[in-house]
């Protein structure tokens, strides 16, 4: 229930043109002219007889795609990164270079030796900022996030942040979380061993708050945690691809935050406070039916934002 949470506009397709009546002839004179002689192909887009009609760079193919072409005006005009013929993924140089950024950024982050936890969490808005982007095109998502995961670079510096208990891991959560859940959940085609190091990751975050006694951190870490936990739900949710593991995962998280203020509520009496500033509103309020069925029995939104509310699970 509630409204759609904050996106960006929509990105639009270029259609594919269908010939007019008349307008094959003309087509057919121009592919004539190029067999000619002439360096020119008709653009099946636009259907212009062009120099620079070339072959889309498809990631993976399927058959013969060497039909599947367009000019160099098309090209800059199509937004879309898959091919609007077969709806392979296209290997664009910026999907290849987001994909190399990212991981850089994993990289240099994890190997910092006082890692900014900011720095951290903002790689979870980036994600989430790309997937947007990426609305309707699931395809292409599947095979960013597997080329990521794995990287012989990515997965080292997981299973070094797994072996170490690093607290980074911590920071990231939401990265891991929205993989895992996507492996989890049958959307994302790993290597086994791929998908047991996410897991390790998860398991790994959460120890420390699922302990007895749990780990005793500013209220900043808690609100945090939760917000990292609930912003790969709401991936999942806008993006139509399976939530199962998502939801299990931030009534996990929320659980164990709430466990955590109960237990240093009295000793830190401003606990709350910073809990509370460090999530956010709106992405509670879409939350509380499909994650905890109503809300009423949010136990996060009770414990932190309503007062004298049961506050407990």
């Amino acid at each position: 229930g509630g409204a759609a949470p904050p996106s960006l506009a929509r990105v639009h397709s270029l259609e594919l043109v269908s010939l007019e009546p008349g307008a094959a002839e003309v087509a057919a004179a121009a592919s004539g002219s190029a067999r000619a002689g002439t360096d020119a192909r008709v653009c099946p887009i636009c259907c212009e007889a062009r120099v620079d009609v070339e072959q889309l760079p498809h990631w993976e193919t399927a058959g013969d795609v060497s039909d599947h072409r367009m000019c160099g005006r098309c090209r800059q005009t199509y937004a879309l990164n898959t091919c609007p013929f077969c709806k392979e993924v296209l290997a664009k140089d910026e999907l290849l270079r987001h994909i190399s950024s990212f991981i850089d950024s994993v990289s240099a982050r994890a190997r910092a030796d006082d890692p900014d936890p900011n720095e951290l969490a903002a790689l979870l808005e980036r994600w989430q900022t790309f997937e947007m982007e990426l609305d309707g095109q699931p395809t292409v998502l599947r095979r960013v996030t597997r080329l990521i995961v794995e990287d012989r670079a990515f997965a080292a510096r997981l299973e070094d942040g797994v072996r170490h208990q690093d607290t980074w891991l911590r920071d990231m959560a939401g990265i891991i979380f929205r993989f895992h859940a996507l492996a989890e959940d049958g959307e994302l085609a790993v290597s086994p061993a791929a998908a047991r190091l996410l897991s390790a990751a998860v398991e790994t975050i959460l120890e420390p708050f699922e302990r007895t006694p749990p780990v005793q951190l500013h209220g900043h870490y808690y609100g945090a945690l939760y917000t990292q936990a609930v912003v790969p739900w709401l991936c999942a949710w806008r993006g139509s691809t399976r939530s199962r593991t998502a939801v299990a995962l931030v009534r996990r998280v929320g659980t164990a935050i709430v466990r955590c203020y109960h237990e240093y509520e009295m000793t830190r009496r401003d606990l709350r406070f910073h809990v509370r500033a460090r999530m956010h509103a709106e992405y509670m309020q879409l939350s509380h039916e499909p994650i905890w069925g109503s809300r009423e029995r949010d136990i996060v939104w009770h414990t932190f934002f309503v007062e004298h509310g049961p506050g407990g699970f």
